[in-house]
């Protein structure tokens, strides 16, 4: 689901939607002339989509009303299309325009809701993993005929949240390859779905947890063959 700029394992959410606080965000200078307006508006209809699951409880989370919030999930667009728009490289200018770019984005959360709110979006938005891998879960069990009910999806995003099912971002310097990013995230969501997985021995059925690790063995295969496909190059060297 979503469309990224950097290269991410399966199971990564789309950059981390909206998240300006420690995302791969790239300047807007560096424009991608593959992004017509058609997959813009393609790309905006689908985070309007993916936005109602994953931001849907944040106007409570930061104390809005939902004018409010609806105005700040509609800038949270903004920024991912504006991110989806680059082309985001590795080099030290490049990790350091995305740097300035991310600030740009965080002078603009601060303006429209505050200091104080601005750091509790980047607090509610480390939950975005887990929130995006229980929707895929959602999808993958209703698929199977074996539909989470809603106490189920929210318990399980909860404990998700609660036994950190999330991996940290990467931190660009520069000097990273895209192979190097792409084994340091992969290792960072392993571990985030071990953690997710835990967490829904306690939620799930016995069978709708089955297909779910089914689902993130099938997810860890996936992974190892892309890292798989970017080392080739350097071993025939």
């Amino acid at each position: 689901m979503g469309e990224t700029g950097t290269v991410q394992p399966a199971q990564t959410p789309p950059h981390a939607p909206g998240d300006t606080v420690g995302t791969s965000a790239a300047p807007a200078a560096q424009e991608d002339p593959t992004f017509t307006a058609e997959r813009r508006e393609n790309l905006r209809i689908q985070s309007e989509i993916e936005f109602r699951f994953l931001y849907e409880d944040v106007g409570e989370a930061l104390g809005l009303d939902k004018t409010e919030a609806e105005n700040l999930v509609s800038l949270l667009i903004e920024h991912r299309l504006e991110y989806a728009e680059s082309a985001p490289g590795y080099s030290v200018a490049e990790s350091t325009a995305r740097a300035e770019f991310q600030a740009q984005q965080r002078r603009e959360i601060e303006a429209q809701i505050g200091v104080e709110r601005a750091r509790k979006l980047a607090e509610y938005q480390r939950s975005l993993q887990v929130r995006y891998e229980v929707e895929n879960v959602r999808e993958l069990l209703a698929a199977q005929s074996l539909p989470l009910t809603e106490p189920q999806r929210r318990d399980l995003i909860r404990r998700g949240i609660s036994q950190g099912a999330y991996a940290a971002p990467t931190v660009f310097t520069g000097a990273e390859s895209e192979i190097a990013v792409t084994q340091e995230q992969t290792a960072r969501n392993e571990i985030a779905q071990q953690r997710l997985l835990n967490a829904a021995r306690e939620v799930l059925s016995a069978e709708q947890f089955a297909r779910m690790e089914e689902r993130a063995r099938n997810d860890q295969a996936g992974s190892d063959s892309y890292l798989q496909q970017l080392e080739q190059p350097q071993r025939t060297r």
